[in-house]
């Protein structure tokens, strides 16, 4: 191997990292600076290429070399210079010829710039990512700099910088570099120069609420500046709406209070924990506290002891705005006693749905609770007496059965027995007897059947009114062959809540009403119809009985339905007028309707209104006394 160059000693004592490099581009000498700033030692550079111990970097360092060993001379270019067994570095360097015996070589002079390099990247880093803040702020920010009058008064500022925010709430495309009085002039932006003013020369931070007067609006804008350096950062968003939801909040809160001071319930506003906060004068009026006794006070304090075990506190029963919460209790009166309120409670939410306040409207209900309490007990009274004369009803017309049997079995006696000893006269009184008896019978049982329907009634169950219907079909099926009837079922007749024995009942007097009042000169037809209508109540089940009988008038249309009414001789029709009061029970026990529509001679239609579902609060017991 050929014996390295010797290190000149001038190279050793400059101050910066130095190399000497032969036209083959071997290193020949190094410094010492040169080896601790790239950290290798000089027996392992000197006689090595360079393009051994550093990478090429798409051919950069060749190249430059070359050029120096031509004759150029390269001052300060900023390469990377990375080792390939290590790290990389930035560096600053110079290079130019030199002789080294009867070769040219390079001097070349390395300035480690690696350190202001990141530097610089991390600088660059953070104004990139300031442009982006400042970019994507929805508030306005822009820096301003004083400029000075000759006796040091600010005269004015000028734009240093301002955010796309900035310029699109100022309505100005450009403003770097332009004058603050020029583009917001005092009368467009009243106090903002003199505020700026004042930040400069205190250096304290200043925040203020400006309005912004622009030819076709005016924003309210809230500022915050704040002194940098010789100038001013200010930063500032748009509060016009807010302005204007606090103005109205305002007038809302005046207008509540003016109508809440001459309103005859008395009005609160409580806390998120029920304490309240206020209240209107009407207090003193209807409780006899004033205003001042309640405030800070929850309204349970003061209700009755009974009232606060069995009612959710306020907040618990709050509703919304359209559905308040209702609740009604005894407030105790400050000269003592309890008056019964009725208070509305309403919850008052944030945007995020979280209770800040609620809103109660009471009012003093003593009377009508009263009212109500007297009805309530005048009709357990009365409901009482209707079972006991329900009862009576029943026992009567029960015992009244075992007399009748007898007076009915005698009468068959004496006819069996002593017929043949009877005059004509003798057998008539007979058989009009049997057949008083006959009929006292049918009254009796028909007035049994009446009182049945509520006080032997069957708990509801859901109902198939067409297996009802077929029922009933059958068991007239002879009847409708007798009178040679034509009997039409259409629609949908759907499942209900109800007793069973009672609609079968009902169908069947229906039905047999429309068999039986058949008109003489016409073949009887009966069309069964049933469907579903929607009402405000709910879903009902709509049931139509239609025939071409002889029909009625109808100004007895409330007569046919009381008890013992009939509009025909029982010469022509028989029965005991029992049948449709018996069916108008059925019906108003099912909480539906009975009503119907007709003309003489031209067939009658009963209508039967029936909700699909019995109210909730409605479970018929069992009969209330049971007789043998």
């Amino acid at each position: 191997m050929e014996q390295a160059v010797a290190r000149p000693s001038w190279l050793q004592h400059l101050p910066v990292a130095a190399a000497l490099m032969d036209e083959t581009l071997r290193y020949r000498a190094v410094n010492a600076r040169w080896c601790r700033t790239f950290a290798l030692a000089a027996d392992e550079v000197v006689g090595r290429a360079h393009a051994e111990l550093f990478e090429e970097d798409g051919g950069y360092w060749t190249q430059a070399l070359r050029r120096v060993l031509q004759g150029a001379v390269v001052e300060g270019e900023e390469m990377l210079l990375k080792r390939r067994d290590g790290p990389a570095f930035w560096v600053r360097w110079w290079g130019q010829t030199c002789s080294l015996g009867q070769q040219r070589g390079v001097i070349l002079v390395f300035e480690d710039q690696t350190e202001m390099h990141r530097t610089r990247e991390a600088l660059e880093a953070s104004r990139r990512l300031l442009t982006r803040v400042l970019s994507c702020s929805l508030e306005g920010i822009m820096v301003l700099r004083p400029v000075y009058q000759p006796d040091g008064e600010v005269a004015d500022f000028v734009w240093l910088l301002a955010n796309p925010r900035a310029h699109a709430l100022l309505r100005q495309s450009e403003l770097e570099g332009r004058r603050l009085r020029e583009v917001l002039p005092e009368a467009m932006l009243p106090g903002f120069f003199e505020a700026c003013v004042q930040v400069v020369q205190r250096g304290e931070p200043l925040r203020r609420t400006f309005c912004l007067k622009q030819t076709d609006r005016s924003l309210w804008l809230e500022m915050a500046a704040t002194r940098l350096d010789e100038g001013v950062a200010v930063i500032f968003r748009d509060v016009t709406e807010a302005r204007e939801a606090e103005a109205k909040l305002r007038e809302r809160e005046q207008l509540f209070r003016l109508l809440a001071e001459n309103m005859t319930d008395l009005v609160a506003l409580h806390d998120a924990e029920g304490r309240v906060v206020y209240v209107s004068s009407s207090a003193e009026r209807i409780v006899g506290y004033t205003p001042e006794d309640l405030i800070g006070h929850r309204l349970e304090e003061f209700w009755h002891p009974e009232d606060r075990k069995r009612l959710p506190s306020l907040s618990e029963q709050a509703g919304e705005e359209d559905h308040p919460g209702v609740l009604v209790y005894r407030f105790r009166h400050r000269q003592g006693g309890y008056r019964w309120l009725e208070t509305h409670v309403r919850a008052i939410r944030d945007a995020t749905g979280r209770l800040v306040q609620l809103q109660t409207s009471s009012r003093d209900v003593t009377d009508r609770v009263e009212a109500e309490q007297a009805l309530a007990r005048s009709n357990e009274t009365l409901q009482q007496r209707n079972r006991e004369l329900q009862d009576f009803a029943y026992i009567a017309s029960h015992d009244l059965q075992e007399p009748l049997r007898k007076v009915r079995a005698f009468a068959e006696l004496l006819k069996e027995e002593y017929e043949s000893v009877l005059d004509d006269e003798g057998r008539y009184y007979l058989d009009r007897m049997q057949d008083a008896a006959q009929r006292m019978s049918r009254l009796i049982e028909d007035l049994l059947t009446f009182s049945r329907v509520t006080t032997q009634a069957r708990p509801f169950e859901r109902v198939d009114l067409h297996a009802i219907l077929e029922q009933v079909l059958a068991d007239l099926e002879v009847r409708i062959a007798e009178t040679d009837a034509q009997v039409h079922v259409e629609g949908h007749w759907p499942v209900v809540e109800a007793d069973p024995t009672q609609m079968r009942q009902l169908l069947q007097n229906l039905i047999g009403n429309a068999l039986k009042f058949h008109h003489p000169e016409r073949t009887p037809e009966v069309w069964l119809r049933a469907r579903l209508e929607e009402t405000p109540a709910g879903t009902q089940c709509v049931i139509e009985v239609q025939d071409n009988g002889i029909g009625f008038d109808e100004k007895y249309l409330d007569r046919i339905f009381s008890p013992f009414q009939r509009l025909h001789g029982r010469g022509r029709y028989a029965g005991t007028g029992m049948g449709l009061a018996i069916c108008r029970r059925i019906v108003e026990r099912h909480h539906g309707q009975l009503t119907a529509r007709s003309r003489p001679g031209e067939g009658a239609t009963f209508i039967v209104q029936l909700p699909l579902t019995q109210p909730p609060d409605v479970v018929p017991p069992p009969s209330s006394t049971t007789h043998a």
